[in-house]
């Protein structure tokens, strides 16, 4: 029996099921904090200075403690369905010190939890950097958001790819 186009869509809308064999096991998140006199070179975060590094479309004024570093560890080595952030690293300051904060899946099925944390942390920041983001920690979290039926509108703050800065600095 064929499925109405009705059906589809209905079907399309419902929550979405858990597998069976995935038992939840919750997030792990960890932050370790480390001392801002260990980064003797945070005055030289500013404007002016990261324009001069890229030309990405920045804040009127770059302020540090409003930059989020970004980094995933996947389950492949490809942005497409199947591949997975199971962990990811986030930095940022705090008043405390530069602040590391890993979330680790314990099951697939914690996945929904670990992109609304990283959802809503990045919604804190005005700016990311990342090593390689641009080509794929940013395209695998928009597929892994829309296959999980989340906005990917967070993914649209100013960007800063330090590989692509690095591979120019070597090439000139």
């Amino acid at each position: 029996m064929a499925i109405s186009l009705r059906d589809k869509l209905k079907a399309a809308d419902a929550p979405m099921q858990t597998p069976g064999v995935c038992k939840k096991r919750g997030l792990t998140i960890t932050d370790t904090v480390f001392p801002l006199d260990q980064f003797k070179y945070l005055s030289y975060i500013n404007t002016e200075t990261m324009r001069i590094m890229d030309k990405v479309r920045l804040p009127e004024d770059i302020h540090p403690e409003r930059i989020l570093y970004l980094d995933t560890e996947t389950t492949g080595l490809s942005t497409g369905a199947g591949t997975v952030a199971f962990l990811v690293g986030a930095g940022f300051i705090t008043p405390a010190g530069f602040t590391v904060r890993q979330y680790l899946m314990g099951d697939y099925c914690d996945e929904l939890d670990l992109l609304r944390q990283i959802s809503t942390l990045m919604n804190k920041f005005d700016m990311l950097v990342t090593f390689n983001g641009s080509s794929f920690d940013l395209p695998l979290l928009s597929v892994r958001l829309t296959m999980n039926r989340l906005q990917t509108d967070i993914l649209e703050i100013p960007h800063m790819d330090l590989l692509h800065i690095a591979r120019h600095t070597i090439s000139a």
